[in-house]
């Protein structure tokens, strides 16, 4: 006989129930299975270590004179000078900026991150973008201004040498009849 669907969706042959049964994958599966989460959950753990930053421990901070330097525990070591005519922060203003240089790579990457938001260059560099916006349009205004004048005088010149041609041909035009006339008449 046929296969007949009962409508719970079991599958009734010869109106006995038959259940659907999967089967468990084997051992060798599931261990692959496992491996693969397990790499998949430390690789997650070594991206997030490495986006974040830690902070690198101090090994010795030694002070000599206007220079300040830092040892790592890495083995790398930063050097820090004061400037002269700067005031003197003591030993911790000059951690502070070995610290910001040691997570920044240089004075320079430093230097520029904070050029790059620094509230208030970001406020002159915007200022600074609207004047020269400013002045472009004021260039772009004189020059469709000399252009349109170009224009009116192009146009002036073109309809007074129409106008002047207009009046040569008439002229032309009269001194013909006049002329025709005057052989008709003698």
């Amino acid at each position: 006989m046929g296969q007949l669907v009962d409508y719970s969706g079991q599958l009734l042959i010869n109106s006995v129930p038959v259940e659907k049964k999967t089967p468990l994958p084997s051992e060798d599966i599931m261990e692959n299975l496992r491996a693969f989460l397990n790499k998949l959950d430390e690789q997650k753990r070594k991206e997030s270590m490495n986006t974040k930053q830690t902070i690198p421990e101090v090994k010795l901070i030694q002070r000599r004179g206007r220079c300040t330097i830092v040892k790592w525990q890495d083995g790398t070591e930063t050097k820090v000078v004061l400037e002269d005519g700067k005031p003197d922060t003591g030993i911790f203003g000059a951690y502070c900026i070995a610290l910001a240089k040691k997570c920044a790579g240089s004075t320079e990457k430093l230097l520029r991150t904070i050029d790059d938001h620094d509230e208030r260059v970001l406020k002159c560099r915007y200022l600074a973008s609207v004047q020269e916006l400013r002045e472009k349009l004021l260039k772009m205004r004189e020059k469709l201004l000399k252009m349109a004048a170009e224009n009116r005088k192009r146009k002036w010149e073109e309809d007074v040498a129409a106008a002047m041609y207009d009046s040569r041909v008439r002229d032309e035009a009269i001194k013909r009849l006049w002329a025709k006339e005057e052989k008709e008449d003698i």
